[in-house]
């Protein structure tokens, strides 16, 4: 005998039947009987019953279903939340720092361009030449290579470092090391990758950036740029007097009043410690990891012979040395003799080649 239906009994077929829809929306399976819609009678639901309803738990579908219930759909997997990728280094705009000082003596002062628009960019350490005896990190003769440096996206520190005769050959090497060992520590401050340094030097410049280079090793210098760079002193002398195109030799040396015996302290054939510890191939075994090089020269150079830059070049092949580059520049002399304009895109080629864009 059929029981006789109560206001609770039908308020609570009522529930299940709101019950019964929701989760039929959320899951996808109105279509198909429910459990609740067997259970339930044709009645008719209030207003009042719907809210009743929608307050009661899983009324939004996400319990309403009981684990052991057979029509319960497998919960839809869960994504696993992605690792957080890190924006890009957002551009800076250009950054000109003048006279920074990187250690304690007057000459410890560098320049810093770093070029605006570019995120990261490589630096560039520029050495200037002089002869170890003159010359200045923001000289005439140099800008034109540091603004077209920057202008092909690397930011240039151009150092100054103590000259002789008040600072001799290894005292030198050490204002450069130090000059690029603040570099490393302070440079991303200013926006610069550290990860990714060259060294650029012009004739003395270049013997430095060598020899720092090799000194420092290719996991902290990844590239050097060694324009017209003396190698041994010892034997400059004798192969510009061997080279008829260059007629007397101005600076000889040998000679105690030459900017080459100021730099050593002594004439050339005097102290031939002196001349190897200038001489970067004595350094080529300094580091495990050597940077890679772009060595260029002319051939009419009367000041720094050609035959220097083969030395070195020779050199480090005979170390191993696969991808290094030396480059013989036909008709081309020394410093201002030195076709700049030409030179400087194949050189921030090899820089960008090197060290990445």
């Amino acid at each position: 005998m059929a029981r006789p239906t109560t206001p609770r009994l039908a308020l609570a077929g009522s529930l299940l039947a709101v019950l019964a829809a929701a989760v039929g929306a959320r899951l996808g399976v109105a279509d198909r009987p429910t459990r609740a819609a067997a259970w339930s009678r044709p009645v008719v639901v209030s207003s009042d019953q719907q809210q009743r309803a929608a307050a009661l738990p899983g009324a939004d579908g996400v319990d309403a279903l009981a684990p052991d219930d057979p029509d319960a759909p497998d919960p839809a997997p869960v994504p696993a939340a992605s690792p957080a990728v890190p924006p890009p280094a957002p551009a800076r705009g250009p950054v000109v720092r003048s006279d920074v000082a990187y250690g304690p003596e007057g000459l410890h002062r560098l320049d810093l361009r770093v070029p605006g628009g570019t995120a990261a960019p490589p630096l560039v350490v520029y050495l200037h030449g002089g002869g170890w005896v003159m010359g200045d990190k923001a000289g005439p003769e140099d800008l034109g290579v540091i603004d077209g440096l920057v202008a092909r996206g690397f930011a240039v520190a151009s150092v100054n470092y103590r000259l002789a005769p008040d600072a001799g050959p290894g005292q030198i090497v050490a204002d450069v090391r130090a000059a690029v060992a603040w570099l490393r520590a302070n440079g991303a401050a200013d926006g610069i990758d550290t990860g990714r340094i060259a060294l650029f030097g012009v004739s003395a410049g270049a013997q430095l950036a060598s020899v720092v280079g090799l000194v420092e090793g290719g996991q902290r210098v990844g590239a050097v740029v060694d324009w017209q760079g003396p190698v041994d002193l010892g034997t400059i002398g004798p192969q510009l007097r061997a080279d008829r195109r260059c007629g007397a030799v101005p600076d000889d040396p040998d000679d105690p009043a030459s900017f080459w015996a100021t730099f050593l302290g002594a004439p050339a054939r005097d102290v031939p410690d002196a001349v190897t510890q200038a001489d970067p191939r004595s350094h080529i075994g300094a580091a495990a990891v050597r940077p890679r090089f772009l060595v260029a020269h002319g051939d009419r150079d009367c000041v720094v012979p050609v035959a220097q830059s083969r030395l070195f070049f020779n050199a480090l092949r005979a170390a191993g040395d696969t991808t290094s580059v030396l480059r013989i520049v036909s008709g081309a002399g020394h410093a201002r003799q030195f076709p700049v304009g030409d030179e400087l895109p194949v050189a921030a080629d090899f820089l960008h080649e090197t060290l990445g864009s």
